[in-house]
């Protein structure tokens, strides 16, 4: 079995929208195969505001960086204990 990798990316469809900002996404990827799902969050970013560096995407400039940030670790903790799980309960136990 593979080991799931987990990102986090913003705009990952590269659309615009009337505000210049936009969600936050947790990219799965397993087997090669990328599944994206949304984090939900107080407000979206703008790409000027965003830093795709490990435990700190948002910059301080942002009003809700803290939040965010912290949003998004959380949701990567909960897909990590998901994916121990997986990979414990599919274990033989020899």
């Amino acid at each position: 079995m593979n080991i799931p990798q987990i990102a986090v990316v913003l705009n990952w469809r590269n659309g615009t929208n009337k505000t210049g900002t936009f969600p936050v996404y947790l990219r799965i990827t397993i087997e090669r195969v990328a599944k994206y799902y949304r984090i939900k969050i107080p407000q979206n970013v703008s790409p000027a505001d965003w830093d795709p560096v490990e435990d700190s995407w948002v910059k301080l400039s942002h009003p809700f960086a803290f939040e965010i940030n912290n949003k998004i670790i959380e949701k990567k903790n909960i897909v990590r204990e998901l994916i121990k799980k997986a990979y414990t309960f599919n274990k033989s136990l020899d």
